[in-house]
């Protein structure tokens, strides 16, 4: 199964041992420990890593491409320019040269807006589309995205005012199948 019970309970150790300390640190070994147990499951896999230039999307990328080796894994970046900011061509030639210079798989695609209404609606939809279009194309085994515990706290106030199931009140879960497209969010535990 793409998105395995052991993958969830993976997850859980991980957020547990969180809990315990929390520190940059601290977290980033745990993260790394993870990952090496997670790994062990996951050789051979290809990840598709949204990439964005964030310290969030960087520190995970950074994470994937140390682990890239040793276990044998294809990470193939994907990344959205939105341009709606002056610095988001800037940007994107970084990741660009970022996956040339490091011999990873690079995807991008440019969002053109009609008008800004609902622009944070529109623009998660088409980033969504776009990566689950290359999830099909390249045949990829997971998705990565980098949301972190801010992340979802701000996903659990906002179904709470829109109004939500239990479920949607749980917020983001760190392992989810959608369309039979296993998505990972290791960071989901940690803060930004």
């Amino acid at each position: 199964d793409v998105c395995s019970s052991d993958l969830i309970l993976y997850f859980l150790i991980f957020s547990f041992s969180l809990i315990i300390k929390n520190s940059f640190i601290y977290t980033y070994i745990c993260f790394i420990i993870f990952l090496k147990i997670f790994f062990n499951k996951l050789k051979n896999k290809k990840f598709i890593l949204a990439v964005s230039t964030g310290i969030d999307s960087i520190v995970m990328l950074d994470i994937f491409q140390k682990l890239k080796t040793d276990y044998n894994i294809e990470i193939i970046v994907a990344h959205v320019n939105h341009q709606v900011r002056e610095e988001s061509k800037i940007e994107e030639e970084y990741i660009i040269k970022y996956c040339l210079d490091n011999n990873i798989k690079c995807y991008t695609q440019k969002l053109n807006f009609e008008n800004y209404n609902n622009f944070e609606a529109i623009a998660r939809e088409k980033r969504y589309q776009f990566m689950f279009k290359l999830y099909e194309e390249i045949k990829a085994d997971y998705l990565v995205l980098a949301h972190h515990a801010n992340d979802n706290i701000e996903t659990i106030i906002m179904r709470m005012l829109r109004g939500s199931s239990l479920t949607g009140y749980s917020g983001m879960q760190e392992v989810s199948n959608y369309n039979n497209k296993c998505i990972i969010r290791p960071l989901l535990n940690i803060s930004k």
